[in-house]
């Protein structure tokens, strides 16, 4: 490029756009293919006719007039001059960027749009490539998490069977304690108290005493009629 004054290129930022006309799709950033027409980043031409963004050369701030006009191109790896695309640009530099250029065709620009819509090509097939791999991922992903979901809700399942199991277990637990509680003492549990065998035993008793009271008595009346004078 000649050896022009950059005062212009960075002027305002109402002047750093081109005509956002669709045949100029195929502007890009020749690294990274951030395309010019979304106008997120100012793109650079450089001398070696690679067309760079400014985040992909790392520019700390095109802004600054009396700085380096030098990059070094990321395509070629050699420092070169360049210029910021805007309305500003010499005629020689904006008719590369030409929307027309069968109107007044020149082989320069022919080359130069043909290089870019090619390398603009074979950008979105690669980014295609990526966005398929993306694509393929993300349905892995999808695969993985309902497979994880069902996992989780099985595990919820268990959990929840679990914990009324304990809790049938201590129920159970507190109604033996109760029964414990509940049942007679040893006395009543004696295995030789029986309410017959003692009913009948009292009956014994009773009988015994009343064949006492009936001896007694007879002897008694025996007694008195032996002491009894004559």
């Amino acid at each position: 490029m000649e050896n022009e004054s950059f005062d212009d290129d960075f002027s305002s930022k109402d002047k750093t756009k081109l005509a956002k006309d669709i045949s100029s799709y195929w502007i890009h950033c020749n690294r990274c293919y951030e395309t010019y027409i979304r106008t997120r980043r100012r793109i650079l031409l450089l001398a070696c006719n690679h067309i760079i963004c400014e985040k992909c050369v790392a520019i700390p701030s095109l802004n600054v007039l009396n700085g380096s006009n030098e990059v070094n191109c990321p395509i070629c790896h050699r420092v070169q001059r360049f210029r910021v695309l805007c309305n500003m640009m010499p005629a020689h530099t904006k008719e590369l960027f030409n929307p027309e250029p069968w109107r007044d065709p020149t082989e320069r620009v022919l080359k130069f749009q043909a290089d870019q819509r090619k390398n603009f090509e074979k950008g979105m097939i690669k980014k295609h490539s990526e966005l398929e791999e993306i694509r393929k991922n993300c349905k892995l992903m999808e695969i993985n998490a309902k497979e994880g979901y069902e996992k989780l809700d099985q595990l919820q399942h268990e959990r929840k069977q679990l914990e009324r199991e304990v809790r049938n277990y201590k129920d159970q637990e507190l109604r033996s304690e109760s029964t414990i509680h509940l049942q007679p003492t040893d006395t009543f549990n004696n295995e030789f108290f029986d309410l017959n065998t003692f009913s009948g035993a009292n009956r014994e008793r009773a009988k015994h005493r009343s064949h006492r009271r009936r001896h007694s008595f007879s002897e008694n009346i025996s007694n008195n009629f032996t002491l009894s004078p004559q």
